[in-house]
């Protein structure tokens, strides 16, 4: 595995061109019918204008409810100054509410808020237009109202799509060569990491044809493709004026870099299902 992870990521002997004559694809209006999404998640990391035990009382009278159920994570039996040396601890999430009839679940901390999908055998996808940019815009309008929060450090969106059995490398819209430009995409262990800046967001990207997922504690092998698209340091005020545009914005474009990693023939294959 180490062996065929360094010739990828090596860049004298890789070659990662995203610029092979790619087709001009209208992604906006793709429909699917196989649907590889496995998690989506929206997620807001901010900073509060009121104590951090406070954040929690404040939003439980609209997500109790919205979503009738909730869980508390341990994470808050780790002390304060322990978590503010760890920023992966610092912007975790403190509850979670949930609903057993809604596809969705509402993460909340002092510091952020995620809503999120995540699939299992009686939760598919639900679509983004037809459910979760609604209910989306519907949570961060209610949470806009109680005015308490001063700015935002990071917003985004991450998609995970995952190919059970199949070998994702076969179906890019990219070559992978050695130095004597024979591809490697016959590899079976295979990963690439890119992070990079377009149209206004970052974007990190994961593709992999040696993934392992679980779902609902049953281990699948396959490929995925894990894209995070992402803006920090927004301007408060301008956030919240123009936030539903910034999150129309930013799940089009995430979209449109799943789409424009994949050939065509691929996408016409999930699009018959």
């Amino acid at each position: 595995m180490q062996k065929s992870l360094w010739r990828v990521l090596n860049k004298e002997i890789f070659e990662y061109n995203l610029n092979l004559k790619l087709k001009v694809l209208s992604v906006k209006n793709i429909k699917l019918k196989n649907i590889p999404i496995i998690s989506m998640t929206v997620e807001m990391k901010f900073k509060v204008n009121i104590p951090d035990d406070a954040v929690f009382g404040l939003l439980y009278p609209f997500l109790s409810n919205e979503y009738r159920n909730f869980n508390q994570f341990p994470i808050q039996q780790i002390p304060i100054d322990i978590q503010k040396r760890d920023i992966n601890l610092f912007y975790a999430p403190h509850y979670e509410f949930y609903d057993e009839n809604k596809p969705l679940k509402v993460l909340i901390g002092p510091r952020v808020l995620i809503v999120s999908f995540l699939k299992n055998s009686s939760n598919n996808y639900p679509g983004w237009r037809d459910y979760i940019e609604t209910e989306t815009l519907k949570i961060f309008e209610n949470i806009f109202k109680l005015n308490f929060i001063k700015s935002i450090e990071r917003f985004g969106i991450r998609y995970i799509d995952f190919f059970e059995d199949l070998n994702i490398f076969e179906h890019v819209q990219f070559k992978i060569l050695n130095k004597d430009d024979t591809s490697i995409a016959q590899e079976e262990k295979l990963q690439i990491l890119r992070n990079f800046q377009k149209n206004d967001f970052f974007h990190n990207i994961t593709i992999s044809n040696n993934a392992n997922v679980f779902i609902e504690n049953i281990k699948k092998e396959g490929s995925i493709i894990d894209i995070d698209t992402y803006k920090e340091n927004y301007e408060i005020d301008n956030f919240i004026k123009n936030y539903k545009n910034y999150i129309k914005i930013a799940h089009d474009i995430n979209k449109q870099e799943f789409f424009e990693n994949l050939n065509s023939d691929f996408i016409k294959n999930l699009q018959e299902g």
